[in-house]
């Protein structure tokens, strides 16, 4: 009778829908992890898709995606997708907006950025995170007429010592202070505030609010970067 049952239970078992792997757990369950899942919803609809190998798969820090953009898709881009285009209309709107790019070029350049939201849990988290650290660089080049940042394949390299990335130990040390000193810079939280919540209605009523707001604080630095990125999101979103 035990063996009947076993070999009805074998009979039974599924296999996960992206790796082949065995799925345990509820009857209806698809996938053997939350990763499958997820590789598997960004297979479907991905347009920037993240090429994980097996040792990426235990979301190391210092692992190294490979990614490739996938052009001519049938779906809707995801929410990450969204965050990747528009994070790139605010550094161009903010660092580079005298400058024209090719189609090519800005693929490249949402590449590079998507490689910062391959381990993070929260994508919008990561978006304000990154907007943050751009206004300081932005207040940091506005001190000095001499200072410049790089090209943006160059800046936006995720491996590059002097671009971006180098700007986390800044947004660390900002947090810290907050930590003491609730309103120090707020007014960069304010606006990447601002740009998550455009990115995600495009309500001309959430840009106008912001920009009530900003006024308020008297941040006219940032005010002219949020109505600059606001155009470039709308109408330069490409």
């Amino acid at each position: 009778m035990n063996t009947v049952r076993k070999i009805q239970a074998d009979s039974l078992t599924k296999t996960c829908l992206f790796c082949a792997a065995e799925v345990i757990g509820r009857s209806d369950k698809k996938y053997c992890t939350s990763t499958c899942k997820d590789k598997a919803h960004y297979k479907r609809n991905s347009f920037i898709q993240p090429i994980l190998n097996d040792d990426e798969l235990n979301y190391n820090q210092n692992a190294i995606a490979f990614l490739r953009v996938i052009k001519g898709g049938l779906f809707e881009p995801s929410k990450t997708e969204t965050l990747i285009t528009d994070f790139w209309s605010f550094c161009r709107a903010a660092l580079w907006y005298s400058e024209n790019f090719t189609e090519a070029e800005t693929d490249e350049f949402k590449k590079l950025i998507a490689e910062y939201f391959i381990h993070c849990k929260n994508p919008d988290d990561k978006f304000k995170e990154l907007v943050e650290r751009v206004c300081l660089v932005k207040r940091y080049l506005s001190r000095r007429n001499t200072r410049y940042v790089s090209k943006p394949m160059d800046w936006l390299n995720i491996r590059y010592k002097n671009g971006l990335a180098t700007t986390r130990s800044w947004y660390l040390s900002v947090q810290k202070q907050r930590a003491t000193v609730p309103h120090y810079n707020e007014g960069i939280s304010l606006l990447a505030e601002a740009i998550l919540k455009y990115s995600e209605s495009r309500n001309i009523l959430e840009m106008f609010y912001y920009r009530r707001e900003l006024i308020k604080q008297k941040q006219i630095d940032l005010l002219q970067i949020y109505m600059n990125a606001i155009m470039h999101i709308q109408y330069f979103n490409f």
